[in-house]
């Protein structure tokens, strides 16, 4: 019995400390990010890791989620916060594609020949300062 309501009060707990930190989040917390591409190429993102450098994982052409069209913006959501984000780590790495790359070269070539147009390093607060927003020219 005594090790039911311990855990019943470690659980009360535990909605106390995610509800506190949901009512703080709500207030200084962005979801979003805008990319803007000023170029005539259609373009694809992706979101590495900070330190690595390194191209893995999947090809953004996959889903057309993590697509830029040429000339427009684009605005692009996460379920987590940011800021939170921040907590661990510096730096968010966002990885520029032409899409037509990506259409016509195998993804173990592109990720082999770093065939990448730009590699963003995103501070907290250079988001911030750009209005959570990414331009490309």
């Amino acid at each position: 019995m005594k090790y039911s309501k311990l855990l019943e009060m470690k659980i009360h707990l535990l909605l106390q400390i995610v509800f506190f930190i949901s009512i703080g989040c709500k207030n200084n917390c962005h979801h979003d990010i805008t990319f803007i591409n000023n170029s005539n190429k259609n373009l694809y993102y992706y979101e590495g890791s900070y330190p690595d450098t390194s191209i893995f994982d999947y090809n953004p052409l996959i889903t057309n989620y993590y697509f830029i069209p040429k000339n427009t913006h684009s605005r692009f959501q996460i379920s987590s916060c940011f800021e939170q984000r921040f907590n661990l780590t510096p730096k968010i790495i966002y990885f520029i594609f032409d899409a037509e790359v990506l259409k016509t070269i195998p993804w173990d070539t592109v990720m082999k020949k770093y065939m990448i147009l730009k590699r963003y390093e995103l501070t907290l607060q250079g988001l911030k300062d750009s209005n959570w927003t990414i331009t490309y020219h």
